[in-house]
């Protein structure tokens, strides 16, 4: 049975732009059921391919980073011990993984743009 690794599901709720209570629980429970590792495995996140789409893409980097952010205020005041301190180790890791991999040429320009273009749509029923 085929499904998702954890870096995908994890990449499907970093990139929520609106993101709510229950997006944000989701990641900590993904965060929480998976190590960070350097391979696609059923309990593992890949960092390099999480590090490798958003240094190619800056609308997935923003979009990502900013939510991590989030995530890592929510952590602080929702979690408690042990889960806390794994999800923000977590974080620490992931967030370093996406901000210090090299980027791509497009990503170097689209960053030269900046916040002043929308680089995301939002979908038909957040829209309503």
């Amino acid at each position: 049975q085929e499904t998702l690794s954890p870096a995908d599901l994890l990449l499907m709720k970093l990139q929520v732009v609106e993101i709510n209570e229950k997006d944000l629980q989701d990641l900590c429970v993904i965060l929480l059921g998976a190590d960070l590792g350097e391979m696609d495995a059923p309990t593992v996140i890949n960092l390099p391919y999480i590090a490798k789409l958003t240094s190619q893409d800056w609308g997935w980097y923003t979009t990502c980073t900013d939510t991590l952010s989030k995530l890592g205020s929510y952590v602080e005041s929702k979690l408690n011990g042990s889960e806390q301190v794994e999800v923000q180790s977590k974080l620490t890791k992931l967030e370093h993984a996406v901000v210090t991999s090299p980027k791509s040429a497009k990503w170097k320009v689209r960053n030269a743009v900046g916040r002043k273009v929308l680089w995301y749509q939002l979908p038909e029923e957040a829209r309503r």
